[in-house]
């Protein structure tokens, strides 16, 4: 196995001492000028297409750059980046700047007549007639501490100031975001970020409460006792018997070591338990070493990881990759000075740095059995390489809404601009795969989670798949199962079935687009889905039901009942001239030639080239016909195909041994097809007396 595959995510940032000049409009230029440079993307994403929007975006902020002041330029320059929606571009401030000179920076940004001390006075004079989000809240880590007070020229809006900080970016007295209440709800009509630039804050009040959402919680006057911080740190819990839970909100390297001697420390809880979740929400990436010790646990099949090239221009190798790293492994200190070589040997080229790769391990574990991991928009980067890898194990299902698109382009490169006080990143970077998937709309889950579902870790544990209800149904054998649609409508077009069950968000068409596509309108549908919002539109196309997920088992088995008994009275109701009869004629190898085969006399068809032998009542007789043929006119209650050129009769068999099927009265011994194996062996089951 490689060991070392885009290992750093992130480089560290390199400063270089030049003249200060924070004119926002150069800043702008520069940053312009050295994406179209050295951003690994730029050729995929400005093209034909996009051009002119993008000249033109271009062209208008630079005017919009060259009348903003240096305190408000990171804002602009944001605006420019978001064209290329890639989730490691920005502009940071740079906070090792001399505290006297970041304070002097931001010491233009708007300020309020309130203090702590003059809205303690008004609290007290206003007891019982203030709002509730009037007061003085502070963080959990209790850095920092924000004043809210009513404003004097608006009833329903409110400003909040601060008035301890952890940052020279901000000084007391100064507004950091503006809100409104509607009916009971409060919404932000202004949020500065650490920065000062604006962000998309959201809130919740609940008593005391203040959920500032990603930002954290704030509470009024004390803090809770028992309050921890949310930090950064992995954390390992044994939710019952059967399941483990791990939560890793980063993969940075600094977090590697406290990741790696969980799972270590864990190992034999992890090797009895049926069911671990992987929680990888707002996982914002790191290193792909991070997570090398969860990968055992997962792994059924050698797991693919794909080319990776890096654009070698002279910044990208000065900024990015010659920055020295004291802190890494010597390993792979080694391993980028080699890299480097390499870069300066291929100056201008895309370098083919990342070569593909298979990743193979000597041992499958049995337990877990079964693997969940969790993920949102606020995964990224090495967690999305982390949701690749996983996802091609047979044992692996995705839960939650699509990852961040931050995939594609990777190993981030700071550079400073003009201005010392900012710093531009972006990838240097990128996996083959972005040539095909320009789009960015990240990772789709196997299931969606449902918005209004409080507790993720909850539906994940109770959530039980079709097929695993379907075994325990004795009446229903499992025909095939896909996750392709375009296979599964290949599949009916030559496969009748009695039932289908179909999801609704499926690659390609919808699980509607699906109904009104396929050839087999005799099968009954029932449709799963986590919204029930299309319930209606399902009903409109004769389904048996429309189970909203995670499905409880009593509500499945409603629905079997409900299938089964449609398509019991559809049989009754078959004209006997299309029911399946007692015996059927076929054609002979002899011209002209006839002969009546009785079905209850069938010991098993066995497939010939271009002709079909039936084996009955101690005879051979050969027809032309197909094995789709025959199969589809055998009453599928008495025969099943157990090879690509043997279908057998049920009733003949006498025993199994290992991978043989031995027939009464037979001699020959039939070999179990591959393919077939598993729902052979299903079917068995159920008739097993245990």
């Amino acid at each position: 196995m490689k060991k070392i595959i885009f290992y750093l995510l992130l480089l560290f940032p390199f400063y270089n001492l030049q003249a200060q000049n924070c004119n926002c409009g150069d800043n702008f230029s520069f940053m312009v000028q050295h994406i179209k440079k050295n951003y690994v993307g730029y050729a995929d994403k400005i093209n034909q297409k996009t051009q002119k929007r993008f000249e033109y975006l271009t062209d208008s902020l630079q005017k919009v750059a060259h009348n903003t002041g240096s305190n408000k330029c990171i804002a602009v320059c944001r605006e420019w980046l978001g064209f290329f929606k890639d989730g490691h571009m920005n502009i940071s401030f740079n906070e090792s700047s001399p505290k006297d000179e970041i304070r002097d920076f931001f010491s233009k940004e708007e300020k309020t007549i309130w203090n702590e001390e003059k809205l303690k006075s008004h609290l007290a004079m206003h007891k019982g007639q203030t709002d509730s989000i009037e007061g003085i809240w502070t963080n959990v880590s209790n850095t920092t501490k924000l004043g809210i007070v009513r404003d004097s020229l608006n009833h329903n809006e409110f400003i909040g100031f601060m008035i301890k900080y952890n940052t020279a970016m901000w000084a007391v007295q100064q507004v950091k975001f503006r809100a409104k209440k509607t009916k009971g709800i409060y919404t932000f009509t202004s949020f500065l970020a650490r920065d000062h630039s604006p962000y998309p804050a959201r809130v919740s009040l609940n008593k005391d409460t203040m959920d500032l959402k990603e930002i954290g919680k704030f509470y009024k006057n004390d803090l809770p006792k028992n309050t921890s911080y949310s930090s950064l740190n992995p954390k390992f819990k044994k939710l019952d018997d059967k399941t483990a839970l791990i939560t890793i909100p980063s993969f940075y390297l600094d977090y590697k070591n406290e990741t790696d001697s969980l799972m270590i420390k864990n190992a034999s809880i992890l090797e009895n338990t049926e069911h671990f979740i992987i929680d990888l929400r707002n996982n914002r990436g790191g290193a792909v070493g991070a997570f090398e010790k969860i990968l055992p646990y997962l792994y059924t099949n050698p797991i693919f990881s794909e080319k990776g090239q890096i654009l070698a221009t002279d910044d990208n190798i000065k900024d990015g990759y010659e920055k020295p790293l004291p802190d890494l492994p010597e390993d792979l200190q080694e391993y980028f000075k080699k890299i480097i070589s390499k870069l300066k040997a291929h100056r201008g080229e895309l370098y083919l740095a990342y070569p593909a790769d298979t990743i193979k391990y000597d041992k499958i574990f049995k337990k877990p059995s079964r693997v969940s991991v969790l993920m949102n928009d606020g995964s990224a980067s090495a967690s999305e390489l982390f949701i690749l890898q996983a996802k091609q194990s047979k044992k692996v299902k995705l839960f939650g809404t699509n990852s961040s698109g931050s995939v594609n382009y990777v190993e981030s490169v700071t550079t400073q601009m003009p201005c010392n006080f900012f710093n531009l990143i972006y990838p240097a970077a990128r996996l083959m795969r972005a040539s095909n998937d320009g789009t960015d709309l990240g990772i789709k889950p196997d299931v969606e989670i449902p918005a209004d579902t409080a507790d993720w870790i909850d539906y994940v544990k109770k959530y039980k798949t079709k097929q695993h209800y379907l075994k325990s149904v004795a009446a229903i054998r499992i025909a095939a199962t896909f996750t392709n649609p375009i296979d599964a409508l290949s599949f009916l077009s030559s496969n009748p079935v009695d039932l289908i069950f179909l999801d609704i968000h499926m690659p390609e068409i919808s699980g509607i687009d699906f109904i009104q596509t396929m050839n087999n309108k005799d099968a009954q549908v029932i449709l799963t889905t986590a919204y029930k919002e299309f319930a209606t539109a399902g009903f409109d196309l004769d389904v048996v039901d429309y189970l909203v997920k995670p499905i409880p088992l009593p509500r499945f088995l409603q629905a079997i009942n409900k299938a089964q008994k449609i398509i019991n009275t559809k049989k009754i109701q078959t004209p006997l001239n299309q029911q399946d009869d007692d015996y059927f004629m076929v054609k002979t190898e002899a011209k002209g030639k006839m002969l009546k085969i009785n079905i209850a006399e069938i010991d098993f068809v066995e497939g010939m080239k271009n002709y079909i032998a039936f084996h009955h009542n101690g005879i051979r007789t050969l027809a032309l016909l197909s094995m789709k043929d025959v199969e589809e006119r055998l009453p599928k209650a008495q025969f099943v195909r157990v090879q690509k050129s043997f279908i057998v009769a049920l009733n003949k068999i006498t025993s199994i041994d290992g991978n043989r099927i031995i027939l009464k009265g037979i001699s020959a011994e039939i070999l179990i097809g591959e393919t077939y194996r598993k729902d052979f062996l299903d079917m068995m089951k159920q008739k097993l007396l245990l």
